[in-house]
């Protein structure tokens, strides 16, 4: 062996992966990396939902943050994962439920729902980032379909790291009373288009959304 030759960790496989994701598009990509790839993820980017208590002037201005975080990915990867990520939710209806969850609570035979807490949020997303992991979508690329149809009714998406404040929207605040008013994300520059969301809301907060847009909110 020539002594000015070097060994080099890159491998072939490396080499090869380099070629292919330079000549191919990004889906063909995708359907090549499955075939080196035993634990695919599929990530997503789009309108996403999130039924959380926390309050809108820390989150408009900071973002959303995960309330635990993993050094390992595949922690984010669970039907029940805990606090590990920032969930979020492909569904409104989903979202609603979380923002005002019930527990089952017993007094001798009586079995009945009390909330947890009387207000809330919904916060209507549009993420851009790149760490959006859709559950469904990943362990169905997996083989695991008893974990896929257990994710399909929450349609989740869970998300390392933050929800970057220019990526949320605004949030709707909700009661146990039925009150609903539109929160709009003043510290968002860039302009966005209500009716993104029309096939999205339930009717009444659609029609809120459009009453605020009239005197609050710029639309492109």
């Amino acid at each position: 062996m020539n002594k000015n030759n070097k060994w080099n960790d890159y491998s072939f496989n490396n080499y090869l992966l380099d070629a292919i994701h330079k000549a191919e598009s990004k889906e063909d990509w995708e359907k090549e990396w499955q075939s080196f790839d035993k634990k695919p993820i599929r990530y997503y980017q789009g309108l996403l939902f999130r039924g959380s208590a926390e309050d809108t002037s820390h989150c408009f201005k900071q973002g959303i943050k995960e309330n635990a975080s993993s050094e390992f990915l595949e922690d984010y990867i669970q039907d029940m994962n805990g606090a590990i990520g920032v969930s979020t939710t492909k569904s409104f209806q989903v979202a609603k439920n979380y923002a005002l969850p019930t527990i089952v609570t017993r007094n001798e035979a009586i079995l009945a729902t009390k909330p947890i807490w009387a207000e809330s949020y919904i916060y209507v997303i549009d993420f851009k980032g790149e760490t959006g992991i859709d559950l469904e979508a990943t362990f169905t690329l997996r083989g695991q379909h008893g974990a896929a149809e257990l994710s399909k009714n929450k349609k989740e998406v869970n998300i390392v790291g933050t929800v970057s404040s220019e990526d949320i929207l605004g949030a709707f605040y909700v009661n146990l009373t039925g009150k609903i008013k539109w929160i709009q994300n003043t510290y968002r520059k860039e302009l966005w288009d209500s009716s993104l969301l029309a096939s999205l809301l339930p009717k009444e907060f659609y029609d809120e959304l459009a009453k605020e847009g009239k005197s609050e909110l710029t639309f492109s």
